[in-house]
């Protein structure tokens, strides 16, 4: 017997059990607790989710919650985050690297430079350092951050820790 695509019924199973075990193994088991879950719900509502609005509404409230049981722990395990730190972390230690020979040249730079801009101040730096002092307040930075947020809420916000 033939399907709606025009494809033996056999042909379409096959191709479907395919599509399915081609899922990634978390991919089948959270289809699987959604399946048994739905199965509860409708026994619990007495009818399909489908057909009675009491198990769809159940449903529903149910695949609204389901994923979070996968929630990653934490951020560090969310793979896309991992790459981003591992792609920060090679240009920091190239960065290091950098500063190490330029070091054994005899050019003194420093190793966690923050932009002078922001703080409201401008330096010249030579190839050899700096000619105008660090600022004496370890809280000017923070304070020019703040400075250079657009006005609004948070940066009111923001000055009242400062």
């Amino acid at each position: 017997m033939d399907t709606d695509s025009g494809r033996p019924l056999a042909s379409e199973a096959e191709s479907i059990l395919a599509k399915y075990l081609s899922c990634r193994k978390e991919t089948n088991a959270l289809l699987d607790r959604i399946a048994d879950r739905i199965a509860e719900l409708e026994e619990q509502a007495h009818g399909k989710w489908h057909k009675n609005l009491k198990a769809w509404a159940a449903v529903s409230e149910m695949l609204a919650r389901v994923i979070e049981d996968d929630k990653p722990e934490k951020v560090k395990d969310d793979e896309v985050v991992q790459e981003v730190r591992d792609r920060l972390n090679e240009h920091e230690r190239l960065r290091l690297t950098a500063v190490a020979l330029l070091a054994n040249l005899g050019v003194s730079i420093r190793v966690d430079p923050k932009p002078a801009p922001l703080l409201g101040y401008k330096h010249r730096r030579g190839i050899f350092g700096r000619s105008q002092p660090e600022p004496q307040s370890s809280r000017l930075w923070e304070q020019a951050a703040i400075n250079a947020m657009p006005d609004g809420k948070a940066k009111e916000e923001c000055q009242g820790f400062v």
